[in-house]
């Protein structure tokens, strides 16, 4: 090949990537003299705000063999009152294992889990799936009197961190819409494990990289794009959507194209993320993300599938270079994210000549006896631009270092970044599963325009008229070929999508990616226990709780005594941590909350755990007491008083100074009851309400100082009771 025609392929190629990858080099840059992220919300407020009702809607298809482990964990280890969030799963008529293990799950759970079947077989799409819940969702909150904050959409793997909920609740008020971050989930490091984790380990790469560095500037400066779980939608938008549906249901990544949609129509998506100290297994005090934690393929083919959906459904389907250069409700910033999305479909092309390119020149480097002409000369401008590529190359290569050990730890960095350096395998492989994935979709995209054409044409012809006279089409309807999806079954059918007047389908079928769970012992890892808390709180040192939880399994203590012994934590924090904990709050105990009429009427063997009781209904009681006898009286406490009982918490000395007071002022004639007690118990009337919702509202208006309706009406429940301007909430969407 003539030395000439080597030079301009290389000098090409080299621009080609330049091209492509100035504008990343370029925000990477203005992030760092930015300074962006550093933002974080102040974790010891958090338990201080009254928590809000809170949906979860989970799409399920064929998920009966991971749907049962997903939401025990969720329910399990969720650091949020039980009674002030319901998981919603969607589920179809015709899958009767999925519906059988959701009808489990919702007796097993009481309330807290509900079942919403679709009304028509499946499967449909995850979209419809959703909007068909929501419709369902519209009307519980109307039979049940509440009003939901947030409908956070999950998928039937994930693994919800426990703090998501209290999270939710604390920011909803102040964004439209939150987007916490999604790690997947990868097996410890391993040499020989190496090539077995090489596909999985490809995805822990670029969502550490986008979702630790990414996602933060997009959130300051621009469009927040939804990652299809973990994305929570708050109040406005759910009003504003009214009946209509919330998901665009003709849509390969409908999660997308939603946030693009609420950008467009002045909505704030806010990307969380933040991170809470906990202990690891080894009892050292570790950081922790508030993220969505799942299981990624593990096989190259089940990869480029789903990999294709998503430069598909993205770049081809929700958004056009016409956006960016357009006129639009995008700022100049928001355009340059969104053609960072987009480039996607053409970028990744440029892989496969770059690799050619490369390993020409490492012949041509290694061997110079083989006479071949050299591609980039000494000091030539294609020889400067592959001084700027090895910059951009290795500037990238340490930022991926550094989301990958804050997220993942140092092992994950250097398997990924250092084996070997500068072209590591997981690189190499991660860019090969993009390339293949791309010619899919574009393979995709053909397939459905050649069958449009065909069904327009014969449409016409049927109708009598040119077939250019059907102009339906667009980019949001590329979907679907007649009788086989865009995707081989992916984008869905006219028989299940529903079919356009000229015979295409215009809704994707669902084609999922098969799922896998975590098994108990690796799930417990992620629980929180009262070291965690009390390390959230900020009441321990990370030095004082490694000294303390050595002495507890040196001396075979409970963990709570053995930091009350060394003066780390007092009474009153180590109680506050244990309400948190039990789903409950934390009381300070005072005279005017003694009521002597209630403590008549405690059965004798009651009074042993000395209980404060505040309210009682024909629900049951709620009652304070100590947190050393609150084991024994969850068990004990509701058999003794013959009802259920709701505990709030306090410390022994509180209790016993406020039982001491509230006698003296008795005696005296001058003991007032705490008006919020009469309201908790007004409010417990209210048929709709339980005693666990009452119990957390008593307990926050207590420690606000805040009337308990003021407190309730704010958590979303008892609202018609509360508040009547409202008027009535929306009805169920009929099928």
């Amino acid at each position: 090949m003539p030395a000439d025609v080597v030079y301009w392929i290389g000098f090409a190629v080299a621009l080609a990537f330049i091209v492509f990858g100035a504008d990343d080099l370029l925000w990477d840059v203005f992030a760092l003299f930015r300074r962006v992220g550093r933002k974080k919300v102040p974790l010891a407020r958090i338990n201080e705000k009254p928590p809000k009702m809170l949906a979860v809607v989970i799409a399920a298809w064929h998920e009966d063999a991971v749907i049962g482990e997903v939401i025990d964990n969720l329910v399990a280890s969720a650091q949020y009152p039980r009674e002030l969030y319901r998981v919603f799963l969607g589920v179809y008529p015709n899958d009767g294992a999925t519906l059988a293990v959701a009808r489990a799950l919702e007796a097993r759970h009481g309330g807290t889990v509900a079942v919403a079947v679709n009304s028509r077989p499946g499967p449909t799409s995850k979209a419809d799936n959703i909007n068909h819940t929501l419709s369902l969702i519209r009307g519980y909150e109307r039979d049940h009197d509440v009003r939901f904050a947030s409908v956070t959409i999950h998928d039937a793997e994930d693994v919800v961190h426990p703090n998501e909920f209290k999270m939710t609740s604390y920011l909803i008020d102040d964004y439209d819409a939150l987007q916490f971050p999604v790690f997947p989930l990868i097996r410890m490091p391993r040499l020989r494990l190496f090539l077995k984790t090489l596909t999985t380990s490809t995805y822990a790469d670029e969502f550490a990289e986008h979702h630790f560095r990414t996602m933060v500037m997009r959130d300051e400066l621009g469009f927040v794009p939804s990652a299809g779980t973990g994305f929570a939608v708050g109040r406005r938008v759910l009003d504003a959507f009214g009946e209509g549906e919330l998901l665009p249901e003709d849509s390969l990544t409908e999660d997308y194209r939603l946030s693009l949609t609420l950008r467009m129509r002045g909505f704030r998506v806010h990307y969380v993320l933040e991170r809470v100290p906990r202990v690891d297994a080894q009892g050292r005090a570790v950081w922790d993300y508030i993220a969505t934690r799942s299981l990624f393929p593990s096989a190259f083919r089940a990869a480029v599938r789903q990999k294709a959906r998503w430069v598909y459904g993205i770049t081809m389907q929700s958004a056009s270079l016409g956006d960016v250069f357009g006129k639009s409700a995008l700022t100049f910033a928001e355009r340059t994210f969104l053609y960072k999305d987009l480039k996607a479909k053409f970028a990744n092309f440029v892989l496969l000549p770059g690799y050619a390119v490369f390993a020409y020149f490492l012949v041509q480097t290694l061997a110079p006896q083989l006479g071949l002409p050299v591609m980039f000369p000494l000091f030539s401008p294609s020889w400067w631009m592959c001084v700027l590529l090895l910059f951009m190359m290795v500037e990238r290569q340490v930022l991926r270092a550094r989301a990958l050990v804050s997220v993942y730890g140092w092992r994950s960095m250097a398997f990924s970044v250092l084996l070997p350096p500068l072209f590591p395998l997981r690189l190499l492989w991660g860019n090969l599963i993009n390339l293949c994935a791309t010619f899919r979709a574009w393979r995709q995209k053909a397939a459905f325009t050649l069958a449009r054409n065909r069904e327009r044409r014969a449409a016409a012809g049927a109708q009598g008229f040119p077939a250019s006279a059907d102009r339906r089409g667009g980019r949001h309807a590329q979907q679907a070929k007649a009788g086989k999806g865009v995707e081989g079954g992916e984008a869905g059918n006219a028989g299940r999508g529903g079919s356009s007047a000229d015979g295409a389908s215009t809704r994707p079928a669902w084609n999922k990616t098969e799922h896998e769970f975590l098994p108990e012992p690796v799930l417990a890892r992620y629980r929180r226990l009262l070291g965690d808390t009390l390390l959230e709180r900020g009441a321990v040192t990370p030095a004082e709780l490694e000294h303390a939880l050595s002495r507890a399994r040196r001396d075979g203590v409970p963990l709570g005594r053995a930091l009350l012994a060394e003066g780390s934590v007092g009474e009153r924090h180590l109680t506050q941590a244990y309400a948190v904990l039990q789903q409950s709050m934390f009381v300070e105990p005072r005279p005017s909350l003694v009521r002597p009429d209630l403590v008549a009427i405690l059965p004798k063997d009651a009074k042993r755990f000395a209980p404060l009781p505040l309210a009682v209904s024909s629900k049951g009681w709620i009652a304070v007491v100590d947190d050393d006898v609150a084991a024994a009286a969850c068990v004990e406490l509701p058999r003794l008083l013959g009802a259920p009982v709701f505990l709030l918490f306090a410390g022994t000395t509180d209790l016993t100074a406020a039982f001491s007071a509230a006698a003296s002022a008795l005696a005296a004639g001058m003991l007032e009851p705490e008006p919020q007690l009469a309201a908790a118990e007004a409010l417990l009337e209210v048929p709709q309400v339980s005693l666990g919702q009452a119990g957390i509202a008593l307990g926050y208006a207590l420690h606000l100082g805040l009337p308990v309706d003021e407190v309730a009406h704010g958590m979303g429940i008892a609202v018609v009771q509360g508040d009547t301007s409202d008027g009535e909430l929306p009805k169920a969407r009929t099928a």
